[in-house]
């Protein structure tokens, strides 16, 4: 410190006015870039945070609100209560027209119970036929008018020249209300 009140002491009173003046200005740009500066662009960040957010939770609100109108009024993947349909048997008349029923190894049925509703489940390998006749009964089964979907699809190589071995799960939900 006395070595700054010498070095002032020395010089002329221009000099110490310029000093001064630039040191003040030195003094006003730190201020305002470090202290002043981001405090308002952090405000403005944060309005613009709560703004984008405030945006997605209303279209997060109207999609719900989409979302239930569309499964209150859609039945797609669901069958009613009186519906007859018995997914062991609707598979093997399928697997009939599709001409692989005697490649059918097995199918294994399986019902789960959640909540209103009750999962009805078919796993089927079927073994020795080619892909277009994978690809047929597949396109059988999903595109009839019930309510049958096919969740999974295993395919291996036989080892009979082309053929394939296939397992898959079927499913339909079946309201119990």
């Amino acid at each position: 410190m006395n070595k700054f009140k010498e070095f002032y002491s020395g010089l002329e009173e221009r000099e110490k006015r310029i000093l001064i003046g630039g040191l003040s200005f030195l003094l006003i740009f730190v201020v305002i870039n470090f202290f002043i500066l981001p405090v308002i662009n952090y405000k403005k960040d944060l309005k613009n945070k709560i703004n984008s957010c405030v945006y997605q939770t209303n279209q997060i609100k109207l999609l719900g609100k989409e979302y239930k109108s569309l499964v209150k009024t859609s039945s797609f993947g669901q069958v009613s209560q009186g519906s007859d349909l018995a997914l062991f048997s609707f598979m093997d008349s399928i697997a009939g027209k599709a001409g692989i029923k005697n490649n059918v190894d097995y199918m294994k049925p399986s019902t789960e119970k959640t909540g209103g509703l009750t999962i009805e489940k078919v796993e089927i390998k079927v073994s020795g036929i080619d892909m277009k006749s994978l690809i047929g009964f597949i396109h059988l089964v999903e595109s009839s008018s019930d309510a049958v979907v096919i969740k999974g699809l295993r395919i291996s190589r036989s080892d009979k020249g082309g053929a394939i071995i296939s397992t898959l799960q079927a499913e339909i939900v079946k309201s119990n209300a």
